[in-house]
Order: structure tokens, then sequence, then C-alpha cells
């Protein structure tokens, strides 16, 4: 199957249960994407899915929501170490993206349990995790071959595998370590695999995994920009929430601000309350009537500052948001157009301000070269930014423009 097809599909059409169609329209998913309308029925039927779709094609949810489903149709309870569905991420941030979309989409539901087994944390929250008997586990490679070896969790019953972003799993060096886990799961089993290319390593993978598969490439689709004047942060971590304040104080009118987690989301909204500025907070660990509340205040004006998560501001439907402000970077360059475009709706002008650590060096470039600057960032990286896009002041302490952050 290709993307080919543009007719909008609705969730309702895929063969998912009316809990699930529900929480879709909660999030504010109007209608699937490509990746979604043809994937989720042959995966709902059991097939091998093997997708070849990008980062911000709405992939996550081409794989929970099908595995929400067949927990519910054969009731299927924790099982104490012996997960049903195991999700394979590269890295520890997808990962907890994965675990709120989860989060999300199981609000209607009930006896749902998930566990995310990243590296990084702490071994005896997560052992403790396990232990309540998860049935879907979301993990980075080398953390949960760790915690199978030392026998906290078992694989064998695994009947549905994930392999999210495989290209990106190899490229990092986890081909032994996902070799290994397969070795664990039941061959028995149903295996959805997506990734931007199928090809060399991505491809031999495949035809390890997957059983004759469904194929679904969406990858010629094609993102729109949206013209919004982008500015960029370069500062350090300790510095943001001293920034935000002061952009807050700067600018007038409302303003969206990402995180990349609750907790975050959460310590951001307070702080920005304690300075003396409304803020609401919006996040997959509030149940749907607060998150209805804080939109409306919002939407309103009740309150002029919103912080989210990614997975919560795609229900965002606001048409006069004067400013976006990536307080987290994001995880891919298509969620930074996501988000960004968030703001300039409706013909109005809008702004998208980026706090910028040193840790988020590779993402800028992916972002720079998904806004057509490619040959100015690799060549001259203070021309592409003073080109097209405002810089911020420089602050005391913080990164000059002389740095080597880009």
């Amino acid at each position: 199957m290709t993307s080919e097809e543009t007719t909008p599909v609705l969730f309702e059409d895929l063969g998912l249960m009316p809990a699930l169609v529900e929480a879709t329209v909660e999030m504010g998913f109007k209608h699937a994407t490509s990746i979604q309308a043809n994937s989720i029925p042959p995966a709902l039927e059991g097939r091998d899915i093997l997708g070849a779709a990008r980062t911000g094609s709405g992939k996550t949810a081409a794989f929970t929501l099908p595995i929400l489903q067949r927990l519910c149709e054969e009731g299927i309870g924790g099982e104490s170490k012996q997960p049903f569905a195991l999700v394979l991420s590269p890295t520890r941030e997808l990962a907890l993206q994965i675990e709120e979309t989860f989060e999300a989409l199981s609000v209607n539901l009930e006896y749902v349990y998930f566990q995310s087994i990243v590296g990084g944390m702490p071994f005896e929250p997560q052992i403790a995790g396990l232990e309540e008997g998860p049935q879907v586990v979301i993990a980075t490679p080398g953390r949960l071959l760790d915690h199978a070896e030392r026998r906290n969790v078992d694989l064998s019953k695994v009947k549905l595998l994930v392999l999210d972003e495989a290209d990106r799993m190899l490229d990092m060096g986890f081909e032994e370590q996902i070799d290994a886990i397969m070795r664990r799961v039941s061959p028995d089993r149903q295996t959805l695999l997506f990734s931007a290319t199928i090809e060399g390593a991505s491809a031999r993978l495949a035809k390890a995994s997957v059983n004759n598969p469904i194929h679904v490439d969406v990858t010629d689709e094609v993102q729109e920009i949206p013209d919004v004047e982008i500015s960029w942060d370069e500062i350090l971590e300790s510095e943001k929430r001293g920034r935000l304040i002061e952009l807050i104080e700067e600018e007038e009118g409302t303003m969206l601000v990402f995180c990349s987690t609750r907790q975050n989301t959460r310590l951001c909204a307070k702080m920005i309350n304690k300075a003396g500025y409304t803020a609401g907070e919006l996040h997959s660990g509030l149940d749907q009537k607060q998150r209805s509340r804080s939109l409306k205040k919002f939407r309103e004006g009740t309150i002029r500052i919103l912080v989210a998560t990614d997975v919560a501001a795609r229900g965002i439907d606001v048409d006069n948001i004067a400013h976006v402000v990536n307080f987290d970077m994001p995880y891919s360059p298509e969620d930074f157009v996501h988000r960004i475009g968030r703001t300039a709706r409706a013909g109005r002008k809008g702004k998208a301000t980026n706090f910028v650590t040193v840790g988020d060096r590779e993402t800028v470039k992916q972002v720079l070269r998904l806004l057509d600057l490619k040959q100015e960032a690799e060549a001259e990286p203070k021309k592409a930014f003073g080109r097209r896009m405002k810089r911020a002041r420089p602050r005391k302490g913080a990164p000059t423009k002389g740095s080597r952050l880009f």
C-alpha cells in the first residue's frame, strides 16, 4: 500500500471499538493519517505490518490502537513478568512519548497496564513496575535486555512485537540487543515494524522479524511548513525558567509552551503562576474533564499561557495563539512543525521561540534541513540563522554568537 489515497478516513471506519474512537476524538484527531488508515485494519486482523514512515506521520497511534483493542478483545489481564505486547524504541525520549500516547488512548479503558523500561533511569522503580504485571512494555533495547537477563521480565509470552524506528535503532548499534530480544519472544507472534527506510540493515531485520507482511509506505507525503517568525535562543538548561518569564514579560498575547514531559509541564506551569501570571497545563496525566477545563480557559482568555506536552497538544484547536515557545525541543523535526503550526492561524501572524541547549544540536540541524536551509546550515550556520530567522538577544551567562553550539 502507498499514501496515494487522499480521501479523509474516520477512525470509526477502521474497525476500532467505540472507547478507542472516543479517545482519538478527545485527543483532537479528526481523521486518521495515511499510515494509520492503511495499518490499523490489517493489524487488527493479526497481520504483520512493514511500514515505511517518517517520525511525525502518526505511526505511534497506528500500533497503539491495535494493541489496546487486542487486549480488550482477548480479555488479557496482567500476568506478572509476562507482557502481552512489547514496543522497542531507540531512545528514552521516544519511549516515554509512546507511553504517554498509551495513557491518552486508554483513558476510557479499564485494567490496562503498561510500563516503560528505559536507560538512564533507576532500576528499582522499573522492577517494581514489572512486578505489577503490565500487559504492555515500552522499552529501549539495552535496558530491556538487562532486565531480561536478570529475570525481572519474561518475554516468552509476548504475542505482539513492535519495532519502532527500526532504522534508527540499528544506526545506534542495537542490532545485537534486538536479535537477543527477538530470540526471547514467542515465535508465534504478530510483528509491526516501522522505519523511515526499508533498506540495508533495516531490510535484513524486516526479513528476519515479519512474516508475509502488509507493506505500507507513506514516505512520499509532503509536510507543509507554516509561515511563522522563528527565533532561536541558545541557552543553558539552568536558564530556561528565567528566560521564559522574561518572554512572558516582554510579549503580549496568548502563549503556548511545549515541554517534553508531564513533570516539566507541571513544574513550568507552577513556576509561571508563582511569578504572578496565569497558566494552565495540558498533559495525559490529567483526566478528560481537567484537560477540557484548561483548554476552555485558554480559548476564552481566562488564562493567558498554556503549558503542554506534544501528545496532549494535538487536541488544541485555537486560532489566536500569538506565541509558541519550545521550552524543551521536540524529539523530531516533524514534531517541531506540528508545534509551531499552532500559531499563525486564520491569517494571523505568529512567533515561535526555541530554547536550544547543547544537547539539541542534532535536532536543530534536522529542523534546518526540513526548513530548506540545509546548504546554509552546513556551510555557515550563523548566516543561516540570521538570514531567515530572528536570533534571540544574548543573555548574561548564555552561549554567545561565537559559541560552538551549532
